[in-house]
């Protein structure tokens, strides 16, 4: 499933597999160090996280499935091939199993810095919907307030209902949901869809605000532009994000040219 690989040399050093019995292994090259206890059941999420380091001698491997120990960390030889056992690839790799599912999200994270150095735990996104105006600048399209005209679904955006603006440095913003208390926050994904009218070159700047600001700017040259931002510290500059940072966070908006 996951591959372990250094560029300077052709061939997988360790890797994460899916057997024909849908039970996860753990191997380096062809050899199987140790095996998981859970079978894979088709059209179920789950979230796997594979801690791998390449060694010859203290190298190590362990697997977590949803958040609990899968496979318990081997420790030993994991270095496949006559290299320094520097990681420089990962990748999704083929299974013997005829397991019929799909990947979501992928993250690739080191041992460095303070945040998301380690094992994650088991990670859904939620989203956050706007749920009120805060400030009233850009022109809405239709009905009585603006945050209405913003709240479509990300994977079917509606160009009927939008707001607009083509005044430098005016505003809009708006209050976002609160969140659940119970909720660990590893980071915020800020996604926005823009249009444009007239050729000349557009921006608008969209920010998190919650005591500073995480901007997201995107330059408007084309007809269309979707971006989006993964947003890791804190919405302070300081430490994770809590949920109270962002049950009293806002989203602003701005023409920025």
């Amino acid at each position: 499933m996951f591959s372990v690989k250094n560029a300077a040399i052709s061939g997988v050093q360790c890797f994460l597999f899916l057997n024909s019995s849908n039970v996860l292994e753990i191997k380096r090259g062809t050899t199987v160090l140790r095996s998981g206890t859970t079978t894979l059941t088709e059209g179920v999420w789950y979230f796997i996280e594979f801690k791998a380091s390449v060694h010859d001698s203290t190298g190590i491997m362990e697997v977590r499935l949803d958040g609990v120990v899968e496979i318990a960390k081997f420790t030993g030889d994991t270095k496949h091939l006559n290299d320094n056992g520097v990681i420089t690839h990962t990748s999704i790799w083929e299974t013997a199993s005829s397991f019929k599912g799909n990947f979501d999200n992928y993250y690739v994270l080191n041992t460095e810095g303070t945040i998301n150095n380690d094992y994650l735990g088991k990670i859904v996104c939620e989203p956050i919907a706007i749920e009120s105006d805060d400030v009233t600048a850009w022109t809405r399209s239709a009905g009585t307030t603006n945050y209405e005209n913003l709240d479509d679904n990300a994977g079917s955006p509606n160009d009927l209902t939008y707001v607009s603006s083509s005044t430098l440095n005016q505003v809009d913003q708006y209050d976002l949901a609160n969140i659940d208390a119970s909720i660990v926050v590893n980071g915020l994904k800020l996604i926005s869809r823009h249009s444009k009218d007239g050729i000349a070159a557009r921006s608008t700047t969209m920010s998190i605000e919650s005591g500073a600001n995480s901007v997201n700017q995107v330059l408007i040259n084309t007809e269309v532009a979707t971006s989006k931002q993964i947003i890791i510290e804190s919405l302070d500059g300081s430490n994770a994000i809590s949920d109270s940072d962002v049950n009293i966070a806002k989203l602003k908006i701005e023409v920025t040219k």
